[in-house]
């Protein structure tokens, strides 16, 4: 019981990017003392016992997904190596340092999104297929500025625009998971279903990634 409510602590705390914040003195005083562990923490090979000497919570683990924090905590935690520390970050009565004990075996992955055209703004199925050949158009040749054109667009038409983010391959319990595996990349795909028209967009090429990382962390309350 203790791991999941720990686990949950991390999952909210790393909702914050903590590389942008600014720190009261009591906040750096703990970061400071935790980079000071830094060295230490990655030397240890009792993990375990480390944590007991020097932490302020007791030995445990959390485990999360990339795309299950902010995108500066995922770069920094998936692009580094086991045994490595990463961190530290602020929390809210806490900061944290982090060992990196294990990552799963890696998945594939694939990132899309949606444009998505609301039946009602439009006055007929002509006006309806003029716009969305007016995007699939712009996707095909890349055009960076097509999301600025949606914005635009919304004001009159009722568009929505939504980011699917990571979508893992047997991940079934995801929204569109099947039409975004049989996409490929600048090959967009014009959905028709009971909330609408969309347009689905796969942004990235599929990419193997660990789909999960084990964490230890190193604890210093704030004071």
């Amino acid at each position: 019981m203790k791991k999941v409510v720990f686990a949950l602590i991390f999952l909210l705390i790393c909702q914050t990017s903590f590389a942008q914040m600014s720190l009261t003195a009591a906040e750096k005083q703990a970061m400071d003392w935790l980079q000071t562990k830094t060295k230490a923490f990655k030397a240890s090979k009792n993990d375990s016992l480390f944590i007991v000497n020097n932490s302020e919570k007791p030995y445990y683990t959390v485990k999360f997904s990339p795309g299950d924090q902010k995108e500066d905590i995922d770069r920094e935690i998936f692009s580094a190596k086991v045994g490595e520390i990463v961190g530290p970050f602020r929390g809210d009565s806490f900061c944290y340092s982090f060992k990196v004990k294990k990552f799963s075996e890696p998945m594939i992955r694939v990132k899309a999104e949606l444009i998505q055209f609301i039946p009602k703004s439009f006055k007929d199925e002509a006006e309806l297929k003029k716009y969305i050949d007016k995007y699939v158009a712009l996707i095909k040749k890349d055009d960076k500025e097509v999301y600025k054109i949606a914005l635009k667009d919304e004001e009159k038409l009722a568009l929505r625009r939504k980011d699917l983010g990571w979508i893992w391959e047997h991940q079934t319990d995801k929204e569109y998971y099947e039409q975004v595996y049989a996409a490929e990349k600048g090959e967009p795909v014009v959905i028709r279903g009971p909330k609408g028209i969309f347009i689905l967009n796969v942004t990235s090429e599929k990419e193997k990634a660990p789909y999960k990382v084990e964490l230890i962390p190193l604890v210093k309350k704030i004071e």
